[in-house]
């Protein structure tokens, strides 16, 4: 029997007593599975049918909570040594994680991992590494200065103890100086870019206490 495909409109043959079934229930007929996927969908973006399944899956929960009540409690019931074993090794694994992050917090562990990290980067010259400060203008060891990955060299411009006196004297670090000047509207400059002119940074916060003063 030939009939037309009802998504590309295309004369095809079919069985009559398949034909005859569509008809009576109502449903298209398809030359092939490509126009029949084609031809079944709905035109639904995929955050509309996310959205569907979640206000579906909200009305069943409400509708069907003591059924699924009791499946969760059966569930437990028959897999309780399971679950507590499974919860007993995350709850180990998160203790010895903070356990672990608070022994990498200590002082001494700190110094271990600078000197790590510099016989890394420098090898085994990283005592004789040395960086100028710009604020007290003294040649110091790279022990003295803290790290920061927005400059060129990976350390700070000034060296831990003026960093001290600038947050106690000042009360504005290096980074907060770097972020306030990031983030004014009228310009498009980046910490990188700022940080290839690390006295630009310390006139500005040169500024803001002379601000401070003059109010």
């Amino acid at each position: 029997m030939i009939v037309k495909c009802s998504y590309c409109n295309k004369d095809i043959e079919k069985q009559t007593g398949h034909v005859n079934r569509a008809i009576k229930n109502g449903n298209n007929i398809y030359c092939n599975r490509k126009c029949s996927g084609l031809g079944r969908r709905n035109g639904k973006s995929k955050e509309q049918l996310k959205e569907e399944k979640r206000l579906y899956d909200k009305k069943y929960r409400e509708n069907n909570l003591e059924k699924l009540k009791a499946k969760k409690k059966a569930y437990y019931d028959a897999n309780a040594k399971e679950i507590y074993k499974r919860n007993r090794v995350k709850k180990d694994n998160d203790e010895a994680r903070a356990k672990h992050a608070e022994y990498c917090r200590r002082p001494d562990q700190r110094e271990k991992e600078k000197i790590n990290r510099y016989k890394r980067v420098y090898g085994e010259d990283w005592q004789i590494q040395t960086k100028f400060c710009i604020s007290c203008e003294q040649t110091k060891h790279i022990f003295e200065f803290e790290s920061f990955p927005s400059f060129p060299d990976g350390r700070r411009h000034i060296c831990n103890e003026c960093e001290k006196y600038q947050n106690d004297v000042l009360k504005y670090s290096t980074k907060a100086a770097m972020q306030t000047m990031v983030s004014r509207r009228y310009t498009k400059l980046t910490r990188w870019d700022i940080s290839k002119h690390p006295y630009l940074i310390e006139a500005f916060k040169f500024s803001i206490l002379l601000n401070k003063i003059t109010r």
